[in-house]
């Protein structure tokens, strides 16, 4: 369903998001 796909992308950006600030605290 929709509502998955949107709750997959959400949880790739907040992933993505964390990644790259753990980049930029290291």
């Amino acid at each position: 369903d929709q509502e998955i796909a949107n709750q997959a992308r959400r949880v790739i950006q907040l992933r993505d998001g964390l990644i790259q600030r753990d980049e930029v605290i290291s």
